[in-house]
């Protein structure tokens, strides 16, 4: 807030307030500080915006579109819910002796490449790779077969439906819990997260033309672990769909 010396009583409650209130009240009042009419008016509204723009602004986060949604700090909540997938994908792949490799650019539709080594020296690897998605919108329900996954854009869909000869590509969705400090939850004996990762292949799928937000259904069945893993990577090395 500005502190300034001035005789006229009305410029006094004008100088309390900040610059971008002030010149409300002048426009309000007449009193612009200009003798010119409308052309100093506008002189004014010139002035104004770039004083203005010189304040420093004070950002707020957006808030989560979901309202139940209960962040533990609002602007890192999107990051940290890739990272808590990130997480349990690489425990995943640890556990059936594979390592993770984040995919850095956003190029084949994937986000992760998940590496297992050849069973010898000169065996060739097994590569398999997986676009993420983590969402607190989807509840699975065990006691039923499947549940709906909606893509966000139809691209990401169609990167996972296309034929690959090489090095295949799943879809992992991971459906997390609505407060984030449940995330988690720590022990001697384990380290638990919630709530669970479900793999599916798209390969050769297709969605209705004109359909710009496709949606998949996923088997409940399909817990990403790595039993699940592993038995992929064998179906890979002997040449079978996934």
């Amino acid at each position: 807030m500005d502190t300034l010396l001035i005789s006229n009583p009305l410029d006094r409650v004008q100088a309390t307030q900040p610059r971008h209130t002030r010149f409300l009240l002048a426009k309000i009042t007449g009193n612009t500080g200009n003798a010119g009419g409308r052309r100093g008016d506008v002189t004014a509204v010139r002035r104004s915006r770039v004083a203005h723009s010189s304040l420093p602004v004070r950002r707020t986060c957006v808030p989560t579109r979901q309202k139940n949604v209960l962040p533990v700090i609002d602007s890192t909540f999107t990051t940290c819910m890739e990272q808590l997938q990130e997480g349990y994908v690489a425990a995943v792949a640890a556990t059936a002796g594979c390592t993770l490799e984040p995919i850095k650019r956003d190029v084949y539709g994937t986000d992760v490449r998940i590496i297992r080594p050849g069973r010898g020296d000169f065996n060739e690897e097994v590569v398999v790779m997986a676009q993420l998605k983590n969402t607190t919108q989807v509840r699975p329900d065990p006691s039923k077969d499947f549940f709906s996954y909606q893509f966000k854009k139809r691209i990401y869909f169609e990167k996972l439906a296309m034929r690959r000869t090489t090095t295949k590509a799943i879809l992992l969705v991971m459906a997390t819990e609505l407060a984030q400090a449940d995330w988690s939850k720590s022990s001697h004996n384990a380290l638990e997260v919630r709530n669970c990762c479900y793999f599916l292949n798209l390969e050769g799928e297709t969605a209705a033309e004109g359909v710009q937000s496709p949606s998949v259904r996923i088997p409940t069945r399909n817990i990403f672990d790595a039993d699940s893993l592993t038995a992929m990577l064998d179906r890979v090395e002997r040449g079978e769909a996934i």
